[in-house]
């Protein structure tokens, strides 16, 4: 009996234990069951976390890239509004050359006061004397200033930006596309040969040989003309033979005072004639020619392979060595949009080939080219009826009459603006004003813009307004006797050399100089410099941590190729003129986007103004922009 009660007891006990071991598996799997479930929620938390991240990193990005969009327009552009005139402060935009320096906003800070400055350099200066503005601009007037009147209301606005000036209007005043002046633009080669007009009828450009006196109490403007005496000193006078020294003699002092500030400076060098005119400054500068970087560019694009031949054997002879590096190279890397967008705001409606450059050097850059090399040998050395028949003829299928027709009334409107401000003596002299008033604005005025918000800071000798002084002799083809001369006085051994394209110099034109230099003393080389002279090394730009992603074109051809682009384009033209563009693009190796270029500002224009449109109809008013949506492409 009671072996049976012990069995019994033992039996219950097993019972439980087997009960206990069951529950206690049961919560292990529950409890097993929970943690997986736990870390499944953490990992899907982190990923959704991480997803986040990656989305706000995105929108950082994109607001970083409008920010510095933001900062390089308010460093380098403004508007100016006639309602808003007592809140103009004093500023210069880019630089003027003197030899106190390569001056800019700094150096008059630092001054105290803003002294009206020389004709020479890239530059915007706004000055406040008393109850007046006063807006100085270069000779070539490289930034531009874009105008915009309202007479009933007594309103104006002006910006040294077309595209900053279109969009500032939008939704504020009437404006209408200037169609012949779009036209021309689609046919003209390499830039705009229009010096008055934009591609918005309402909006005017100021002359370049002018500056602007605003009246702050009256809300008027007046713009007072500037007579640098262009084309009237004789070469052969006692005055145009000084006047040369005197212009080698500058620069001499101005490249031996930049030297003492910095080595970073490069000297463009090619097998044409502009660069060697001014290599012959560098060969009167006093200097060791290794001391510089002298740059040829050596790739097979264009003619730059013949270039860098000619260049090279060059080398050889004055002893120095080609594309020997001496530059600062520490630079930021901008995103392809903010670099886009500062060519956009430079010449976008004006230029047909841009020089993006998604870099901004961290320490100044000064480059001596060859830029303007033309207006001293006489081009385009034609009537100016046959000029504006080069620049009007265009091989668009369809347009051929309508586009013509439109060049010839934009062009005639420039000569007669012309003509307002200057005597001309023949029609060749006439094709030379308007060339040099164009190319040299809209080509090489804004391709130095375009660099210096790179900070380059393009030096171009041979633009030099005193060398402008001197008298063009464009009969009996003796256009090239200020070349020669110089090449005669300065450098003969250059002549040694021949010229890219297989050009010559007139062997009457070298004749003549070698008369005329041996009426004169032997040239002296002056070794004098300024200890003082002013570079601008605090010169920045704002910029946020920007993403390298890729070349700027890229971002452009999606442009083109998007609907929206398209379809804005059919608005005014037929499928031809953008199949013209593409075909443009697909057979030509050089600057194959150029066509896209004066499209994307057109419809970049007619985009604005159908925004505009809507807005001024109390359209959509909520939803309504102030920028074109082209130029916003995602």
């Amino acid at each position: 009996m009671q072996l049976d009660s012990k069995n019994h007891l033992n039996t219950i006990k097993l019972e439980i234990l087997s009960r206990n071991i069951y529950y206690i598996t049961k919560l292990f799997i529950i409890f097993i069951f929970c943690c997986f479930f736990l870390l499944n929620c953490l990992y899907a938390k982190k990923d959704k976390s991480i997803n986040q991240s990656t989305s706000y990193e995105q929108f950082q990005q994109k607001n970083n890239n409008e920010n510095n969009i933001k900062n390089i327009i308010n460093q380098n552009f403004f508007v100016i509004d006639s309602n808003n005139l007592d809140n103009i402060i004093p500023h210069m935009y880019g630089f003027s050359i003197s030899k106190n320096g390569i001056l800019t906003d700094n150096y008059y800070k630092i001054l105290g006061e803003y002294e009206e400055p020389l004709p020479q350099g890239v530059y915007i200066m706004i000055r406040k004397i008393k109850e007046k503005i006063i807006i100085n601009q270069d000779f070539y007037g490289c930034f531009g200033l874009y105008i915009f009147e309202n007479k009933e209301d007594n309103y104006f606005a002006l910006s040294n930006s077309f595209l900053l000036l279109e969009e500032y209007l939008m939704n504020k005043q009437n404006i209408s596309l200037n169609k012949e002046f779009a036209d021309n633009l689609i046919v003209t080669s390499l830039c705009s040969f229009s010096i008055g007009e934009t591609l918005i009828k309402e909006i005017k450009q100021i002359p370049s040989n002018s500056f602007i006196v605003i009246d702050i109490k009256r809300k008027k403007y007046k713009i007072n003309f500037i007579d640098y005496k262009e084309n009237t000193v004789p070469l052969e006078s006692e005055e145009g033979l000084k006047l040369i020294d005197n212009w080698v003699d500058k620069w001499g002092y101005i490249l031996r005072s930049l030297k003492k500030q910095t080595d970073n400076i490069s000297i463009d060098l090619s097998g044409g004639f502009d660069t060697r005119i001014m290599f012959a400054l560098l060969l009167n500068s006093g200097f060791d020619l290794n001391e510089f970087y002298i740059h040829s560019y050596q790739d097979t694009k264009h003619d730059h392979d013949i270039d860098f031949k000619i260049a090279n054997n060059i080398s050889s002879k004055f002893g120095f060595k080609l594309n020997k590096c001496k530059l600062n190279n520490n630079f930021t890397i901008l995103s392809s949009k903010e670099a886009l967008f500062k060519t956009l705001y430079t010449k976008l409606g004006f230029h047909k080939e841009f020089y993006i450059q998604n870099q901004f050097f961290h320490k100044p850059r000064f480059a001596f080219t060859g830029s303007g090399g033309e207006f001293l040998r006489g081009a385009p050395n034609t009537p100016i009826e046959n000029f504006i028949k080069s620049i009007a003829n265009n091989n668009v299928k369809g347009h051929e009459e309508e586009f013509y027709n439109s060049s010839e009334k934009v062009l005639n409107r420039s000569i007669s603006l012309l003509k307002s401000q200057k005597n001309f003596s023949n029609d060749f002299e006439m094709s030379l004003g308007l060339y040099s008033k164009s190319l040299g604005k809209y080509h090489f005025g804004k391709a130095a813009l375009e660099s210096l918000l790179s900070n380059v800071y393009n030096i171009q000798p041979l633009m030099d307004p005193e060398i402008r002084k001197i008298k063009y002799n464009v009969n009996n083809n003796t256009f090239h006797d200020l070349m020669a001369f110089i090449f005669v006085r300065f450098g003969k051994d250059l002549l040694d050399f021949p010229f890219q394209g297989n050009r010559i110099i007139d062997i009457k034109s070298i004749k003549k100089a070698e008369k005329l230099n041996n009426n004169l003393k032997a040239y002296k080389i002056k070794f004098n410099y300024n200890k003082k002279f002013y570079i601008d090394q605090t010169r920045t730009l704002p910029i946020l941590i920007s993403k390298n992603d890729g070349n700027s074109n890229e971002y452009l051809e999606k442009i083109f190729m998007s609907t929206k682009y398209n379809t804005i384009l059919n608005k005014i033209y037929d499928n031809n003129v953008y199949k013209w563009a593409n075909d443009y693009k697909k057979n030509t190796n050089y600057f194959s986007l150029s066509q896209h270029y004066a499209l994307l500002a057109i419809s970049t224009t007619l985009d604005i103004l159908s925004i505009n449109e809507k807005f001024l109809k109390n359209i959509d008013q909520k939803n309504s922009l102030n920028k074109s949506q082209i130029l916003n492409f995602n």
